[in-house]
């Protein structure tokens, strides 16, 4: 008798042994297949949540009239297609000018502006900004402005798109 329980607390401890390298084996994979896809679906996850995806026809995706109140932000998803042949290095949104309903421009203090983080966007790549656009003392009105992408700590810019500005009281 004491024999045979001895072989079975063996076997028992065998199989517990086994039983916890195939769990932590297991364990790893699944950590290693969502690290990783992980990393992909951020990676994918900027163009395709847009609506509207940029193109060489159209590089800048954004709506065409943009409605904000009065000393507020607003949250919006941009995209942008480098249609040019070198990489747009620090790339990110900026408000031009923007034009008043009598054809004045906007002083530097009251253009709207914009926050969002500079990316690398290649020759013929995209890329989708999260940008917050703060208005910042307009009258109540509508105004013609025109946003871009340009180089970070510059006036260059890659690429630029009019859109109407709807400022609400």
């Amino acid at each position: 008798m004491k024999k045979g329980s001895l072989q079975l607390s063996i076997t028992a401890i065998v199989v517990i042994v086994i039983a916890f390298v195939v769990l932590g084996l297991g364990l790893g994979l699944t950590r290693t297949i969502f690290d990783k896809g992980e990393k992909e679906l951020i990676k994918a996850f900027d163009i395709t949540e847009l609506e509207d995806q940029p193109t060489s026809s159209k590089p800048i995706t954004v709506s065409e009239k943009i409605n904000i109140d009065r000393k507020k932000q607003l949250e919006e998803k941009i995209g942008y297609y480098n249609k040019g042949s070198v990489e747009a290095k620090d790339a990110l949104f900026k408000m031009k000018i923007c034009i008043d309903q009598d054809g004045s421009d906007v002083t530097a203090d009251e253009l709207p502006s914009i926050v969002n983080a500079p990316q690398d966007v290649g020759p013929s790549d995209s890329k989708g900004y999260n940008v917050i656009i703060k208005e910042n003392g307009l009258a109540a009105g509508s105004y013609v402005c025109t946003l871009g992408v340009a180089k970070k700590g510059t006036d260059d810019y890659y690429e630029t798109k009019q859109v109407f500005l709807q400022v609400n009281a």
